[in-house]
């Protein structure tokens, strides 16, 4: 019993970012890829902007523009890519789920 609180408590706490709040982009990868190796393009690359978003609230949004700093353009977007997979969904879902692994991350309580 108390273990299925502490799963809902870990979901409630987890921050996801809809597809719809993403730009996405496609390139050839350099990743493996077999007999199809750079003629296809599965790299995948994601970019979402912090301060558009309508997930976060304002101190939601400050936190992680000041924790994700050194990750975050002068425009306000964090871009990150995802290329190890020859599959582009396969590359699409790691990226998605890296960004929100991020965000998480960045608005967890400090000690």
């Amino acid at each position: 019993m108390k273990e299925n609180m502490d799963k809902i408590k870990q979901m409630e706490n987890k921050i996801i970012i809809p597809e719809e709040e993403i730009d996405f982009s496609y390139s050839r990868s350099s990743g493996p890829g077999g007999q199809n190796v750079n003629k296809r393009d599965t790299k995948v690359t994601l970019s979402w902007n912090v301060d558009k978003s309508r997930v976060l609230n304002e101190e939601q949004k400050e936190i992680v523009k000041r924790v994700l700093a050194k990750d975050i353009t002068k425009e306000g977007n964090i871009v990150l890519y995802a290329q190890d997979s020859r599959y582009q969904q396969v590359n699409k879902e790691a990226v998605m789920n890296k960004l929100n692994k991020m965000i998480t991350n960045a608005l967890k309580k400090r000690k």
